[in-house]
């Protein structure tokens, strides 16, 4: 067994990703996570590993799991980066199913990835772990894969605030957790702002996964906030400022889509290469704008719109009866209430 080895699982993951082989690639996953663990690539900067890591010492990597020859800082590098995939994959396939993620980001010793190329002088700038991203203040230059690294794990807090929702009713913690991850998503949007921006986004393909997931992050927990206020029979203006920030965060994600469209699809295009990626930001940006259509926040017509060009681009990325076309069947539906509202309004037509 070897890096080698995980590396080409996680090519065979990215690959049944692509092809939209769910179950397939879940499995494999499985795989890639058991070898990771064997070779115990999650701590290969703990302790005394991490200072012979730095120096690029060639001492004995028995306990890693690794050869010796993958101790140079180019190949420890080079395993950083190839389980922050895993982490990705891993994270992406666990909302999916539903399951809790086996990489947990406390169990972690294992440095985000540092930019640079990797070459015979390659050497790793200082980064921190990502149960200790707050130190990424003092980091001179982060990553686009780095970014998208620490956006995941921001997804993976949102989702476990969100699923504690339909589970616990009393769940009086709620509104503290809300507004803790409120302020931690907008202090990391700060950070990745070199990423977000219309130049970074139109050249960068991760750039735009950042942003379209980044945006779906803010759309997720502030939907779970309406829901919640809804639930408790709250007045309204306690959702006020949830609403006001989902249906931005949608409108963010239409136009970076809007920007980056096919001209004439092709296997380079950002829809064809961040697919697998960027329909669950289309889908919820899909549900949020429904709700604004069917609760009258905004201009019924520029929703309307909006909404078509949403479900053009879910087709764009999986086919009619895929998993995020079902997940947004009730978005779906509400346009197409729509739809014959107006027809019925329009008799002479």
């Amino acid at each position: 067994m070897s890096l080698n080895s995980f590396q080409a699982l996680l090519f065979i993951v990215r690959y049944e990703l692509t092809k939209k082989h769910f179950v397939r690639a879940w499995m494999t996953l499985g795989r890639a996570v058991t070898l990771a663990q064997i070779l115990n690539l999650h701590r290969i900067d703990s302790g005394d590993t991490a200072r012979q890591q730095r120096t690029g010492s060639q001492q004995d990597a028995t306990e890693t799991g690794l050869a010796c020859d993958t101790l140079d800082p180019a190949s420890l590098e080079e395993t950083r980066r190839s389980f922050w995939s895993l982490y990705i994959f891993e994270s992406y396939g666990s909302v999916r199913i539903g399951r809790p993620c086996t990489l947990e980001e406390d169990n972690l010793c294992i440095f985000l990835p540092s930019p640079g190329e990797l070459s015979e002088t390659f050497l790793p700038s200082p980064m921190p772990f990502i149960s200790d991203s707050t130190k990424l203040t003092g980091v001179g230059y982060l990553t686009s894969y780095a970014a998208v690294t620490i956006m995941v794990k921001l997804a993976r807090l949102c989702f476990e605030h969100v699923s504690i929702l339909p589970r616990s009713a009393s769940d009086s913690g709620f509104w503290d957790r809300h507004y803790r991850l409120v302020k931690t998503i907008n202090d990391y949007t700060a950070i990745f702002q070199r990423y977000l921006t219309a130049k970074a986004v139109r050249e960068d393909p991760l750039a735009f996964s950042l942003h379209l997931n980044l945006c779906a992050t803010h759309i997720n927990l502030h939907e779970a906030a309406i829901r919640k206020v809804e639930e408790q029979d709250l007045p309204k203006l306690v959702a006020a400022e949830s609403r006001k920030c989902s249906t931005a965060a949608a409108f963010k994600i239409l136009g970076a889509i809007r920007m980056n469209w096919p001209v004439q699809r092709s296997e380079r295009d950002h829809f064809t290469l961040q697919a697998t990626f960027i329909g669950w930001p289309i889908s919820m940006s899909l549900i949020a704008l429904s709700r604004s259509l069917a609760n009258g926040d905004t201009t019924p017509i520029g929703i309307v719109d909006s909404l078509r060009l949403l479900c053009a681009a879910l087709d764009h990325v999986e086919e009619a009866d895929g998993y995020w076309h079902q997940a947004s069947r009730a978005a779906v539906a509400a346009l197409a209430k729509w739809d014959e509202q107006q027809h019925e309004s329009r008799p002479g037509e």
